[in-house]
């Protein structure tokens, strides 16, 4: 066995790696444990050909940034923050990757610190959705607040496994829910175009639906985010009214009052 052939035995047998596979361009492709953001497993590539001193290089082949320039955020413009993501890690950036230099000696904690690099890199796209956030909670706050009706923040319901399911907003006077008509309190979670979010957002609805709770389910959504996932949208709709942050009349409607 040569030693390209004993590095990628040494990668195989890792604890962090699900399986590799044999790639064009004589490259190797190792699925880890670990996963970005969007729920997709971290792939680490090995190059098929080593330097003169036997030192081969193990690499990202840029999905990292990749993942970044999804969520808009450019790399170039958060050096520093992606510098302080890999820093105690033997890890480089090289242009649009990650890369860290491997020989057989050195491969099993290569392989643990360019993933972690990778997940670590890729978590910088929470400085702009806790932003992203943050703003649209006020700008929903700003709406309900205009429209000239109490409600309770953060309101807590009792689940179906004795646990609290608690909502961002409840409107506790009479209001009247757009799908049966029937008048009812109203309950509101807010969803921003984050697909973790919008799972969390359909999994209250779920719980309060099966401990039989009566008050009505709206989801304020942001119309201008960019969906990680489109069919999110459509799951809350089965679950609860979905209304966009923008359409007052919709929610003065749902809340039987006049919209400014």
């Amino acid at each position: 066995m040569n030693l390209h052939e004993t590095i990628i035995e040494l990668i195989r047998t890792h604890c962090l790696v699900d399986g590799v596979d044999v790639l064009p361009r004589g490259l190797f492709r190792a699925g880890t444990k670990l996963q970005y953001l969007d729920g997709s497993n971290v792939d680490v590539f090995l190059e098929g050909t080593g330097d003169l001193l036997g030192t081969f290089t193990l690499s990202d082949m840029g999905q990292t940034f990749a993942k970044l320039a999804e969520y808009g955020i450019k790399p170039k413009e958060r050096k520093d923050m992606v510098q302080e993501a890999i820093e105690g890690l033997k890890v480089r950036r090289v242009k649009d990757q990650l890369q860290v230099r491997v020989t057989d000696g050195s491969v099993k904690g290569a392989v643990i610190d360019l993933a972690q690099a990778c997940v670590r890199v890729s978590c910088i796209a929470f400085t702009k959705r806790i932003t992203q956030k943050r703003d649209f909670t006020n700008r929903v706050r700003e709406v309900l607040e205009g429209l000239g009706r109490g409600f309770d923040t953060d309101h807590p319901y009792v689940g179906p496994y004795g646990k609290e399911v608690r909502v961002d907003y409840r409107f506790p006077g009479v209001a009247a829910a757009l799908r049966d008509k029937a008048k009812r309190p109203v309950a509101i979670l807010q969803a921003t175009g984050n697909h973790y979010q919008a799972n969390e957002v359909f999994s209250k609805w779920s719980d309060l639906q099966r401990a039989k709770v009566s008050d009505a389910f709206v989801t304020v959504y942001d119309e201008t985010a960019t969906l990680d996932h489109p069919e999110d949208l459509e799951r809350l709709q089965d679950v609860s009214e979905l209304v966009a942050a923008s359409n007052r009349k919709g929610l003065a409607e749902l809340l039987q009052v006049q919209a400014a």
